[in-house]
């Protein structure tokens, strides 16, 4: 080393030549490190720039390099929540293109922000298409159930927006987040549609400092909707101090008509009426009786919604209209109509809440039982089995009954309501209905092998897991059958001591299982018996059209799972028809009913136009509650 030295101190210019080459080795090696790094922060830099095609540049320079550089995304992931709106949005699409934004780990403040920043982009266009994009933003944040500076905003934005449905869906976001002081605002809008969707949501939220601002509503309404918005949330916030103006509400709209509803939607009378079974017999039955009884009088045909309220509020004075609109039906079986069909329903189910005589509902099956008055025949044959006690003392009704339930059982042409003549006549005769209800399960319309399933898993019976393990035993070879028995089994021994030991016999037997619609039930019944490693399995089942979805959702509701509720009720856009065929045509208001007890009250045998505002009430209410509703229910 020291002949090193001493060599270098004698040749200056050696020295300065090893000098300079090792300052280049160590520029080149720190320009190596550095390069990369100064590129990075040139990219970000990028992305926060207030020219849209730089912009644009960085973020598809950020893309490219990032595939082979993770040390970007993670200088990008670092900056996100001190990034500035417009640098935050580029980051985010940079994210986004490469997969990494929408990811389990990330946080929920960053995709409202998210949400937010996409909203306010779209505030400035006025055209459909921009309002349609802004309500969807919008949704996203109700949806999300969370609560922070962005969602804050958002609603502030949303309630000051130009469109009348984004202030509407402003009013939902308000409720979730209980701030009365937008939600006042929003019901005093210049327009009824924001004033409605705002005292229908307070209503539902239980915002009852907003009561003073609804009651002014319901006093000098513009429209029908706005009318009867106000009396349901006041039927839910103040109930006996409103009832008599509700129940003045109801004879003026039946004696005047006074709006007229636009087309596919429900009559101020009948919303009104839904909205009296909310209320206190005593206050609004003589208004619904006195609609009945003026009814007779002009010769027409009672209302459904008062024939339901009659029921619902268990007014027997009313029995005498009911028993008339049923006779009148039978007389015209011939004749009759789409809407008499409706009104058989709700006289059906008006005269079982009001425990009318069991003929009542037997003459209706000998008469009247038709593809047409399917509701109503289901209605029928569910009014029998709970009125099997008092059936069972009369020899020749008995006799008679299980007659007509054996013969209707056995049609094809009727499957669900079938399948509920099938479920009655077990109910009263035990085994000798196996046949019937082996006919039932083994029908290609699915919902009637899952009505027979819950109805029976309802009973609690030792008979219900006879029924269970035979259809479920080596002798039946029918897949269909096979497979409700196993849905039928897991709602019955769904918590009990027995659960571990039918699933793992259900696991036994998807080994080797290749049938697909075998394999989506038995995911089902082991997500029932609270199995949650199967919940994405089911979930995935929401999008085979194939699949009966009856099946799917109540396992997926009965395990508390958001898809079970979300599938219905957490579209973008509401759309009553389509969550009508899943509340009425699949009977799933049932299952929902029965896992959140709170849920609003939904009429299966109402007119279409008052089911599809009951659907905009049940919707609005789950999405306030969502987050409330998910947490509650114990699989």
């Amino acid at each position: 080393m020291g002949v090193i030295l001493s060599y270098f101190r004698q040749h200056r210019w050696q020295r300065r030549i090893m000098t300079g080459l090792t300052a280049a080795i160590l520029g080149v090696a720190a320009a190596w490190v550095a390069i990369p790094i100064v590129r990075d922060l040139q990219i970000i830099d990028m992305l926060g720039d207030e020219d849209p095609l730089r912009r644009e540049r960085g973020i598809l320079l950020a893309v490219s390099v990032a595939e082979d550089r993770p040390q970007l995304i993670e200088r990008i992931e670092t900056r996100l929540d001190s990034a500035g709106d417009v640098q935050f949005s580029a980051m985010v699409n940079v994210l986004n293109r490469l997969g990494k934004f929408r990811t389990p780990a990330r946080k929920g403040e960053q995709l409202d922000r998210f949400y937010l920043v996409k909203f306010i982009s779209c505030i400035s266009g006025d055209n459909d298409r921009s309002v349609e994009v802004r309500g969807v933003f919008l949704h996203k944040l109700i949806l999300n159930g969370r609560d922070n500076v962005h969602v804050r905003k958002a609603l502030r934005l949303a309630a000051d927006d130009k469109a009348d449905e984004i202030r509407s869906a402003a009013a939902l976001l308000a409720c979730r987040l209980g701030d009365d002081e937008t939600l006042g605002e929003l019901l005093g809008d210049a327009k009824p549609q924001v004033r409605a969707s705002a005292a229908l949501d307070a209503g539902l939220a239980g915002r009852k400092t907003c009561t003073d601002a609804i009651a002014k509503i319901l006093e000098k309404p513009q429209t029908d909707n706005e009318q009867a918005a106000a009396a349901y949330a006041l039927a839910n916030l103040k109930p006996k101090r409103f009832a008599p103006q509700i129940a003045q509400a109801i004879l003026l709209a039946h004696k005047t008509g006074k709006i007229a509803p636009p087309a596919g939607q429900a009559s101020l009378l009948d919303k009104l009426l839904h909205v009296a079974s909310l209320l206190d017999k005593d206050a609004v039955g003589p208004a619904v009786i006195e609609v009945l009884k003026d009814s007779q009088r002009r010769g027409q045909s009672p209302p459904t919604s008062a024939l339901i309220a009659a029921g619902r509020l268990k007014i027997h004075e009313a029995e005498p209209f009911i028993q008339a609109t049923i006779n009148k039906l039978i007389s015209r079986r011939e004749k009759l109509t789409g809407g008499d069909t409706i009104a058989l329903a709700a006289a059906i189910n008006a005269a079982s809440r009001l425990d009318m005589p069991p003929n009542i509902f037997v003459e209706v099956m000998e008469k009247l039982w038709h593809r047409r008055t399917s509701v109503a025949m289901i209605l029928a044959s569910e009014a029998i089995a709970n009125r099997r006690e008092i059936i069972a003392k009369d020899p020749e009704l008995m006799s008679r009954t299980i007659t007509v339930l054996g013969r209707e059982a056995e049609r094809s042409d009727t499957p669900v309501p079938s399948a509920a003549a099938a479920t009655a006549l077990f109910k009263l005769s035990g085994r000798r209905a196996d046949e019937a209800l082996l006919a039932a399960c083994e029908s290609e319309t699915y919902l009637a092998g899952d009505y027979v399933a819950w109805n029976l898993a309802q009973s609690q019976t030792d008979d219900a897991r006879r029924i269970g393990g035979v259809f479920f035993g080596p002798g039946i070879y029918d897949k269909t059958v096979r497979a409700n028995a196993t849905i039928l089994l897991a709602l019955l021994e769904r918590g009990t001591d027995k659960a571990d030991r039918l699933a793992e016999i259900i696991e036994s037997r998807l080994v080797g299982l290749n049938d697909q619609f075998t394999a989506g039930s038995y995911h089902c019944a082991m997500l029932i018996l609270n199995r949650r490693e199967y919940i994405d399995k089911v979930a995935s089942l929401t999008e085979a059209g194939a699949f009966g979805q009856r099946r799917v959702l109540t396992a997926l509701a009965l395990a508390g799972a958001s898809t079970g509720f979300d599938r219905v009720f957490a579209g973008a856009k509401f759309n009553p028809a389509r969550i009508d065929s899943y509340l009425a045509g699949r009977l799933m208001s049932r299952v929902y009913s029965s896992v959140v007890p709170e849920m609003p009250a939904f009429d299966p045998d109402a007119t279409p136009e008052t089911r599809h505002w009951q659907c905009r009430i049940q919707r609005d209410y789950y999405l306030i509650h969502r987050k409330k509703i998910l947490g509650k229910i114990q699989p």
